[in-house]
């Protein structure tokens, strides 16, 4: 099933806990809106305003910031200031998104999740987050990796194992090269906005269902 333009659906992130399950379990899940569904790329939009459900759990690691165990329920977040356009192709292990200032309307920088192929489900999409990222300017002059810390105590305790890692921060510099080598595919959609007719996005039914 191919999602329409305009579709609100469930974008599930799962966290690894441990190598046991390596699918992992569901952390969060935002409200968004589908603006191209194909077989070849996949693009959404997250908007200022919307409600995202976070699922409570034990936390520490680096900065205290590295779930450790998952618990039962959710607390509600919500999105503030940025309008975040999401660009997946669905088999790579990275997903770029672009940042603009709601209030400002100023494209801020290029952002690079690293994250599990993508699946699809009923209400929408669903990924596991490695929980290292990559922020690029906005002309693509420089870079930096963010979280890497994190990504180093997984290792150490057991969460991914050295060769899953290295392969990540491999797949981080592919995908930089990528975003550069094929800048004129992601800089058409610096033009684009939202439709002004559309409401804040909103979960639909069944977004915490295994």
């Amino acid at each position: 099933m191919r999602w329409q333009p305009g579709d609100v659906v469930a974008y599930r992130v799962r966290v690894r806990i441990d190598q046991v399950r390596p699918e992992g379990e569901i952390g969060a899940v935002f409200p968004v809106r589908i603006i191209r569904d194909a077989a070849d790329e996949v693009v959404a939009y997250q908007a200022p305003g919307s409600i995202s459900k976070h699922r409570h759990h034990d936390g520490g690691g680096p900065r205290d910031r590295v779930i450790l165990a998952m618990r039962e329920g959710y607390e509600d977040a919500t999105w503030r200031r940025w309008r975040r356009l999401f660009l997946r192709r669905p088999s790579d292990a990275h997903m770029v998104s672009l940042f603009w200032d709601s209030e400002t309307d100023a494209f801020r920088f290029w952002y690079i999740d690293f994250v599990s192929p993508l699946r699809r489900t009923p209400i929408g999409f669903e990924a596991v987050d490695h929980g290292i990222d990559i922020v690029v300017e906005p002309d693509m002059s420089a870079w930096t990796w963010k979280d890497a810390e994190e990504l180093d105590w997984y290792v150490e305790h057991g969460r991914y194992s050295r060769a899953e890692a290295d392969g990540i921060r491999a797949e981080g510099e592919r995908a930089v090269a990528r975003l550069r080598t094929e800048r004129e595919r992601y800089e058409r959609w610096l033009s684009w906005r939202p439709d002004p007719s559309w409401s804040i996005p909103i979960l639909p039914a069944g977004w915490d269902a295994e």
